[in-house]
């Protein structure tokens, strides 16, 4: 225990209704577990961010491939290295990751991750899932929803998924078994689709497996473009983003008939994951014009427009799985903390917790979600546009955002803190294992050791952080960029160009420092304030 700290016993009949007490049926099994890592992994990474991917290294296959690789060898070596984590962790599992920063990393890490976990990860959760869904249906069928469209369904979906599937664990668990099933469907037929498509077409686009689409005559205007082994690095954090959310999965530990099965359902789940992405990823890039389900061309490949539209409305419902996971964690998750009287105005409810029927939980996911809520809605309509989605067009050749600024805005504002959230997330995952790492030779907590965790922490660390440590690099480098050609102004760009890349830079940085001062100002400021480890008796 750190210096300082105090403990806490109480009984299990603080709360309301124990969760013990809940009927065994009630809970999930192991298969139900897997599942539902699994529908927390698997949502619109898998079939948008090749486009990222695509752009960072210059449109060549090889190298996307190979990022792709890569950042899944990084992410499997973390699924096998919290097998010993989560035995450590005992109780704090029910906090997911930022229990397992608690029990194995200073107060300061812990408060930290908290503050990440609690102010912006999971209600930004519940704000970007239905701004991609509705990209995804728009790409599918070509019509053009209002902005407000987007923030009536943004509202709807997030109050859904707080007070309803993630008040009920059970509805969550039958919702789950659906949504995860239908979600296969268009990975299923991605798997194999662009292989098809090869077979009768050849690559689209004219796409090289190792030759850079840019000819060198234009301007650099980002950072990886002076390399294809940076546009990999900083690739790989793009990868996560397919990932994003597995973690949260192990906060549902006290849900399972067999909680101990947890880091072993995690490892399943997240295999499995891994296996499909690898192939979808394989198939799309070297199948479609952008290297997502959408760019399955009708006109140039065996596949019908109505089948693609679908296969869209099978992602659609699919993405509704990620934000069930988080939806579940959530108000579990901030119960915890008020428990560990980590949240503000958290003594007032200490009497009335229940993991059963988390009603403060779900309080405290509404207040965040809002806040959120009404800073994309609020600033969104009148953002910037980087420029991503001025071409874009639906599977039948619509325009989706020619005579659309507002949703062009909220879905550049969205991308740019979306991608700092699921960065942020493996940074704190990459905390504890370091911390994990480090207790086998301080030996401060107790866990079972595995024999592969070594090895699994030590490429996980590699791999993730060279990743996230180049995303930093990139991000001032490309942010110098843009100021020399905005003030140097060089032949090929257009004063648009130049305002568009610098706006986006600067905009990149301030989310940057956004997040940073949320999560780290308030740890320096309680600093001195001791944890509260809690002992059942």
């Amino acid at each position: 225990m750190m210096q300082g700290d105090k403990t806490l016993e109480i009984h299990p009949n603080l709360w309301k209704e124990n969760l013990e007490s809940q009927p065994a049926k009630k809970k999930m099994g192991f298969i139900s577990s897997i599942v539902l890592v699994i529908g927390s992994s698997v949502g619109a990474g898998i079939f948008i961010k090749n486009w990222n991917i695509l752009n960072n290294v210059q449109g060549t296959l090889f190298f996307a491939m190979l990022a792709w690789i890569i950042a899944i060898i990084g992410i499997l070596a973390l699924a096998f290295a919290l097998i010993e984590i989560c035995s450590g962790s005992g109780k704090a599992n029910s906090q997911g990751l930022i229990g397992w920063v608690r029990e194995f990393n200073g107060k300061f890490l812990y408060r930290t991750s908290k503050n990440f976990m609690a102010y912006l990860h999971i209600p930004i959760m519940y704000v970007i899932m239905p701004c991609y869904m509705v990209m995804v249906s728009q790409q599918s069928f070509g019509f053009v929803m209002p902005w407000w469209g987007c923030c009536l369904i943004t509202f709807a979906l997030g109050m859904y998924h707080i007070w309803f599937v993630g008040f009920f664990s059970r509805v969550a668990n039958i919702s789950n078994w659906i949504v995860s099933t239908i979600e296969f469907i268009p990975l299923i037929f991605a798997c194999f689709s662009g292989f098809v498509v090869l077979g009768v077409n050849g690559i689209y686009s004219g796409a090289s497996w190792f030759k850079p689409d840019s000819t060198g005559e234009t301007p650099i205007t980002q950072f990886t473009q002076l390399s294809l082994v940076c546009g990999v690095l900083n690739s790989i954090p793009a990868v996560f983003f397919s990932f994003d959310g597995f973690y949260t999965s192990a906060g549902l530990q006290t849900e399972m008939r067999e909680p101990l099965k947890m880091p072993k359902a995690l490892t399943v789940g997240v295999t499995i994951v891994a296996i499909f992405e690898i192939f979808v990823s394989t198939s799309l890039l070297i199948g479609a014009q952008d290297g997502s389900l959408f760019g399955l061309d009708p006109e140039n490949s065996p596949f019908p427009t109505i089948l693609i539209q679908i296969l869209g409305v099978c992602v659609f419902i699919g993405m509704l799985s990620v934000i069930a996971g988080n939806a579940v964690y959530a108000p579990r998750f901030y119960e915890s903390l008020i428990e560990h009287d980590e949240m503000p105005f958290g003594k007032r409810f200490k009497g009335h917790l229940s993991t059963h029927k988390p009603v403060i939980g779900s309080l405290y996911a509404t207040v965040f979600f809002l806040i959120i809520f009404s800073i994309t809605f609020g600033i969104g309509p009148w953002f910037w546009d980087t420029g991503k989605y001025e071409t874009m067009e639906s599977i039948n050749g619509v325009a989706i955002y020619a005579n659309d600024s507002h949703m062009k805005n909220i879905l550049s504002f969205v991308d740019t803190y979306a991608n700092w959230n699921a960065l942020f997330a493996f940074v704190c995952v990459t905390f504890s294992i370091m911390g994990t790492l480090k207790n086998r030779y301080t030996k401060k907590v107790k866990v079972t050791k595995s024999k592969i965790f070594v090895p699994s922490a030590i490429v996980a660390i590699l791999i993730v952080g060279s990743g996230i440590g180049f995303v930093f690099i990139n991000t001032f480098a490309d942010f110098g960029i843009a100021m020399r050609n905005y003030f140097l102004k060089p032949v090929g760009l257009t004063t648009d160009d130049l305002q568009i890349n610098l706006i986006g830079s600067v905009i990149t940085v301030v989310v940057l420092a956004t997040f940073v001062g949320v999560t780290a100002i308030p740890s320096w400021v309680s600093y001195n304030k001791p944890l509260t480890r809690i002992q059942f008796k």
